[in-house]
């Protein structure tokens, strides 16, 4: 009840009770259904205005760099000091929307981030195109994140073909149940290991999409190899 609305809701559930006691499981049921259906109205209106707001950082971007490429054909202009700023400007804008993301539910998190995505290479592509020696650095942290996709990828191959290995050995009897799955266990472990330290050694406007990428991870390991608790379902 100290969620917003929840005044309104005990309101509600005081006066059904008093009223009407005999629909008060119905009234319940309703009040929590309620609950959700804000809650999931709340993040959609969220995660679009956080789309409109990564359009409108990048065009603001965009303008910015046009204008700064204009003032730098004047003579006496100075392109270093323009560049510096931009840059501060950039990394300003895209950490507010980091932070409106990472408000949002884990759900609605991946949703956001896409169009933080899209922002961030649409940014990348203008600074590229305007100020190519400042780019450098932007692509650098790209390359990191690329470098992890296939790095889980790479994981995950290799894991889900252990798997189907250890299937077909215990099935015929020529290996133990046990030895695999610890072994299976400890190729999960390690894996979500390296995706720890690749997502830690990006920088902060790729470290979120890390984060989803170690999410992501952990589900699919987790379809592939239940935790210990479940594994016998090896068998």
């Amino acid at each position: 009840m100290s969620k917003r609305y929840g005044r309104q809701y005990l309101r509600f559930l005081l006066w059904c009770a008093r009223r009407h006691p005999s629909q008060f499981p119905e009234a319940v049921r309703l009040a929590i259904q309620g609950f959700h259906f804000e809650a999931i109205t709340r993040e959609a209106l969220a995660c679009s205005a956080i789309r409109h707001e990564s359009i409108r950082v990048a065009d603001r971007i965009r303008q910015q760099l046009a204008r700064l490429a204009g003032e730098t054909r004047q003579p006496g202009a100075s392109e270093s000091e323009g560049i510096r700023e931009l840059v501060a400007e950039r990394a300003r804008l895209l950490r507010r929307l980091r932070r409106q993301i990472r408000k949002l539910a884990p759900d609605t998190r991946a949703i956001a981030a896409t169009a933080y995505g899209d922002a961030v290479k649409r940014i990348n592509d203008l600074f590229a195109e305007y100020v190519p020696s400042a780019a450098s650095e932007f692509e650098a942290g790209s390359r990191r994140l690329e470098i992890l996709r296939k790095s889980v990828q790479r994981d995950v191959d290799r894991i889900w073909a252990r798997y189907l290995e250890a299937r077909e050995r215990v099935g015929r009897g020529v290996a133990d149940l046990s030895q695999e799955l610890r072994l299976l266990y400890r190729m999960r472990r390690d894996a979500l290991k390296r995706a720890r330290r690749r997502v830690r050694r990006l920088s902060a406007e790729y470290r979120l999409f890390g984060d989803l990428e170690l999410q992501a991870l952990r589900r699919r390991l987790n379809d592939l190899i239940s935790e210990p608790a479940a594994m016998p379902a090896l068998a």
